[in-house]
């Protein structure tokens, strides 16, 4: 037997790259389900090098310029910049 992934469209930030944090990262942020690792307080979304995921799974580690991802389900996880741009298309 053999299967495809289904397309689904699913939320994506580019961690430490991206100037707009979405509402769904924050969210996460104040739940803890995500925690980000900076030596500049003032502004831990620039200059975070780390991210944390927590996620049904375990932890999942990520670095500045990987991407986080948001599912329908409300789950969470980071996929390497390279995979990524591997196997994702950006679609807006």
């Amino acid at each position: 037997m053999q299967a495809v992934k289904k397309a689904i469209p699913v939320d994506v930030y580019q961690f430490g790259k991206n100037a707009a944090v979405p509402d769904w990262f924050a969210k996460a942020l104040s739940d803890r389900r995500i925690v980000t690792y900076s030596n500049d307080e003032a502004n831990p979304f620039s200059k975070s090098d780390e991210v944390e995921v927590i996620t049904l799974e375990g932890v999942m580690h990520g670095n500045k310029g990987d991407y986080v991802l948001h599912g329908k389900h409300d789950d969470i996880w980071v996929v390497r910049e390279d995979i990524f741009n591997d196997t994702y298309e950006v679609i807006k």
